[in-house]
């Protein structure tokens, strides 16, 4: 397997993390810089690394980073950088850097427990597809992932993005929860066109790397989502080798499917299907 990420990549699978002391941090209402929930007994429980979406932040992640460390695991979600902070900001920042960002959470995590799965959201999902296909990865959680996305555009940004980096767009704010307005002022105000390049080569890489996922995996969709088009159902059944995959059809109009109406429902099965892969249940 060969794409523009499998040099990094490469690399981290052949490091060797020693067991460390590392900082307990614990979850922090909405802040969108970082979110990491570690109990007290980290050495003798399963990780969970969430990776959230473009443009996103953690504290979207909060309320189901809280659900999967109550059932009894330890759970990081980085703020990847350019994230969670202001236009200027994402503007300078790129796929390498949130690759990066990405890999790093993951040896924090293995350092303290030989057990790591991921939970990737959209882009955070093809990041997550990236790392399962090259590193020791427990399961593999693909949450509305962006291998698709309803932006006919996008196989264009990274030619059009060398001369336009972004520009003006509409949004409603109605339709943000009241904590992440400001940020949405940021982020959802303009059309990240360099940016987009940067997402179309994660998504590049992501489908050339389905196919050497051999962890476990599922795969959790909405019926109507406005940026993933169901359809990536067949691309996934179609690329994905592994025997173990189970893909779930959620009744739900909502992207961010981690943190909208349907969010219990969806989070109840992510966790049971957590918990089969870990031997704690015996169905899924």
């Amino acid at each position: 397997m060969k794409h523009e990420f499998s040099g990094i990549l490469n690399a981290v699978a052949e490091c060797k993390v020693d067991s460390v002391a590392l900082p307990i941090m614990h979850l922090q209402g909405a802040n969108p810089s970082c979110v990491s929930s570690v109990g007290a007994d980290v050495t003798q429980r399963p990780a969970v690394l969430m990776l959230h979406g473009f443009t996103g932040n953690p504290g979207e992640l909060k309320y189901a980073a809280h659900r999967i460390c109550d059932a009894g695991y330890t759970v990081s979600v980085p703020r990847l950088p350019g994230h969670g902070t202001g236009g200027a900001d994402f503007s300078v920042s790129g796929a390498d850097d949130w690759m990066r960002r990405s890999l790093d959470a993951y040896l924090d995590l293995r350092a303290q427990s030989s057990s790591v799965s991921l939970v990737g959201l959209s882009m955070g999902a093809l990041i997550a597809v990236l790392m399962a296909s090259a590193l020791k990865t427990h399961a593999l959680v693909m949450c509305a992932p962006a291998l698709e996305v309803n932006q006919r555009f996008l196989p264009f940004t990274p030619i059009l993005g060398r001369f336009v980096k972004s520009y003006s767009g509409s949004y409603n704010p109605d339709n943000i929860k009241p904590e992440f307005r400001a940020l949405a002022r940021e982020y959802r105000s303009r059309r990240w066109v360099r940016g987009g390049g940067e997402l179309y080569r994660l998504q590049r890489a992501a489908r050339s790397a389905l196919p050497h996922i051999k962890c476990p995996s599922t795969t959790l969709l909405a019926a109507n989502d406005p940026t993933v088009p169901i359809s990536v159902q067949a691309r996934i059944r179609h690329s994905l080798r592994s025997a173990d995959h189970a893909l779930r059809v959620f009744d739900t109009n909502e992207h961010v499917i981690l943190n909208g109406t349907a969010r219990d429902e969806v989070l109840d099965y992510l966790i049971e299907r957590l918990d089969f892969h870990h031997g704690r249940i015996t169905e899924a």
